[in-house]
């Protein structure tokens, strides 16, 4: 069963490396912040600080993950200000307001605990909310 292993931003090579030095032989999502490995890797992995979570997948997931035009769900248009709803990821659930847009890449301001974070997502990742859904 492959793994999937979600990364601070940034850290992916760095926790490549490791898995390569212990013997295994991850691969870098085009995504940012995932690394693949075939195999469970070892439990110090999970400790690491630049390591968020370890999530068993599907072979369908990791193709997803894998290719190189991460596709949009539809041709809806996401401006900053736009209401959205992250749909994967650690955040899955969470409504924030979309704060700035880098080609594929979207921050989006989040309340969590009731602090603003502003988290890095990929624009398949989220979701507009209407208005109606929004008090949901």
């Amino acid at each position: 069963m492959p793994f999937i292993i979600h990364t601070l931003k940034g850290k992916e090579k760095l926790v490549e490396a490791v898995l390569r030095k212990n013997g295994f032989d991850p691969k870098i999502s085009p995504l940012k912040e995932f690394v693949i490995s075939q195999d469970a890797p070892p439990s110090f992995v999970n400790n690491m600080p630049q390591v968020l979570k370890i999530m068993e997948a599907t072979s369908e997931e990791i193709e997803c993950l894998l290719n190189d035009e991460p596709k949009e769900k539809d041709n809806t248009v996401i401006t900053a200000g736009a209401l959205v709803e992250i749909t994967h990821g650690s955040y899955e659930g969470f409504k924030g307001l979309v704060h700035e847009i880098k080609d594929k890449e979207v921050i989006v301001d989040v309340s969590v605990f009731g602090k603003m974070l502003p988290i890095s997502v990929g624009i398949e990742e989220i979701k507009l909310v209407n208005i109606g859904e929004q008090w949901g």
